[in-house]
Formats: C-alpha cells, sequence, structure tokens
C-alpha cells in the first residue's frame, strides 16, 4: 500500500503503493503495477495468466483489479489502477485542510483519465479481504469462478459487509 503517501503511489521510483514482483532466487525486484492504496488479496492464475487483487479504496471504492500478463508489455508501460488520482470513493476528512487532499483528486473513472478501470468496486466500502480462486470447472462451469471475503466496515455493519462474494470472471472479454 500506500501508507498515507498517497502521491507516491504514482512515483515509479518508490515502492509504496506498487505491487512488485521479487525473485526469490536473485532477490530482484520488478515492478508489476502501480496505482494501489491498500491491496488485500492477490491470486495468480496460471491458466489465464492473471493476477486478481483486491483492494481497500477510501471511503467507498474497496476494488476488484485484474492484470492480464498476456497484454502487458512491461518495455513501454506498467499497468496503472489510478490511486490517488481515480477511486470510486471518497476522501475520509474532506473537509480537513490538508495539502494531500489537492493531490489527490480522486475523480470517478479511471479510463477517462488513463487508469484501468476495476471490474467491481464496492460504494460504501465492504472492507474487502481475501480472494480464492475455485477450481476448474466447479459447479461444472467451465469459466473461472472466484470468491472473494469481505470484513465490513465502521461502527454500522449494514447488510453485504461480513460476506463471501461469489463471482465468474470471462477473461476473454
Amino acid at each position: 500500500g500506500e501508507y498515507r503517501y498517497r502521491v507516491l503511489a504514482q512515483n515509479p521510483n518508490s515502492d509504496f503503493g506498487k505491487i512488485i514482483s521479487i525473485n526469490l532466487l536473485t532477490n530482484e525486484k520488478k515492478i508489476i503495477s502501480l496505482g494501489h492504496r491498500n491491496p488485500q488479496g492477490l491470486y495468480f492464475n496460471d491458466e489465464t495468466n492473471t493476477l486478481i487483487s483486491t483492494e481497500h479504496g477510501p471511503s467507498g471504492g474497496d476494488e476488484i483489479n485484474v492484470l492480464n500478463f498476456d497484454s502487458v508489455n512491461y518495455q513501454v508501460t506498467i499497468p496503472n489502477y489510478g490511486w490517488p488520482q481515480s477511486s470510486y470513493g471518497k476522501h475520509y476528512y474532506q473537509k480537513k485542510k490538508d495539502s494531500r487532499l489537492e493531490l489527490s483528486p480522486l475523480k470517478k473513472s479511471h479510463s477517462k483519465h488513463g487508469f484501468i478501470e476495476p471490474i467491481k468496486y464496492f460504494t460504501p466500502s465492504v472492507g474487502i479481504s481475501e480472494i480464492i480462486g475455485l477450481p476448474s470447472n466447479f459447479n461444472n462451469i467451465d469459466e473461472n469462478q472466484y470468491i472473494v471475503g469481505t470484513m465490513g466496515t465502521g461502527k454500522k455493519v449494514k447488510e453485504g459487509m461480513l460476506s463471501l462474494f461469489y463471482f465468474i470472471y470471462d477473461s476473454k472479454k
């Protein structure tokens, strides 16, 4: 995550706000995506060569993001998911005078500003957590199936906040 150093999530020279691949034999690291607020769960699907991540947004805007390694040319660009420029959430303390808020506008579209859209976002926040992939052909469905857990947020837990969400992702779309 970016640990409240929001603008570092867009700085390619910082590890804050990035998903990083580390070679355990050589200790070499490579940034595989940037623009993340607070990733919570990662699942790599080796059949589709995709990484699915769950991420806490600010007040609202928890996300599920997909990175397809077959469509990325790291020599040209690193996939960017937009934080702190774009989010479907809002800052917790918008009324405070804080210069970081000016640098973090949270535009409500990712793609209109050159970032990758989440495949799903939650407003209000659900306290998104781990993601797991289900076995191929689970329930006789020949698609990529996943379960995402949520932990709830705040003092008033609302319906759907303490849940398991099941979804099918068609990687060909």
